[in-house]
């Protein structure tokens, strides 16, 4: 999000994203303008780092609604960030945001096109967190895979095209889902 005068830019889903900053623990919302210029600030300390302009990042933030956000330690977080880019994978994701989720949820495939191999990786956290101080879920669809950006928002309009309009929450006992919705989500991911 990027701070224009007396408005802020939300990036559109058309656009060309280069970066995701997920921070955990403060939802920054019902936090007001000075959320608004929180989520711009850390957009633009992450482009900073990654030198990219503040446009190609999306804020996300997970936890406590109501509660500014701690801007002393996302800035000493940021370049230390940076520095640890490769050094992981899409699993360890679910778990570096987690707050009172149970365990990560995440789920990857390998897929091959033609003569290349990519990974698709679908993440989910928050689904725990429905209650009055605390309402963020967040999901994710990564992948490395070389397409058209048309081809992949035409296979997520389809794959999600029933599911419109609605929040799907997946309650999971001992890891193991209650509902439909992981056979779902694995279609998707796998075709």
């Amino acid at each position: 999000m990027l701070k224009h005068k007396d408005k802020i830019h939300i990036p559109s889903s058309m656009s060309a994203q280069q970066a995701i900053i997920v921070t955990s623990g403060n939802a920054n919302a019902c936090t007001g303008r000075k959320g608004l210029e929180d989520a711009a600030e850390t957009a633009s300390l992450t482009a900073e780092s990654l030198k990219i302009n503040p446009s190609l990042v999306y804020v996300c933030s997970t936890g406590v609604i109501g509660t500014p956000m701690p801007m002393e330690k996302i800035k000493a977080a940021s370049p230390v960030l940076t520095a640890n880019l490769g050094r992981s994978s899409p699993r360890d994701i679910p778990s570096a945001v987690m707050t009172t989720d149970n365990f990560p949820k995440v789920i990857t495939k390998k897929v091959r096109i033609e003569n290349r191999t990519g990974t698709i990786a679908g993440i989910c956290k928050g689904a725990g967190m429905i209650a009055p101080n605390m309402a963020t879920m967040l999901c994710f669809i990564l992948t490395d895979i070389a397409v058209e950006k048309r081809t992949l928002i035409r296979a997520i309009k389809d794959a999600v095209k029933d599911e419109e309009g609605s929040a799907v929450i997946m309650p999971a006992y001992k890891r193991r889902a209650l509902c439909h919705d992981i056979v779902f989500i694995n279609k998707m991911l796998c075709g």
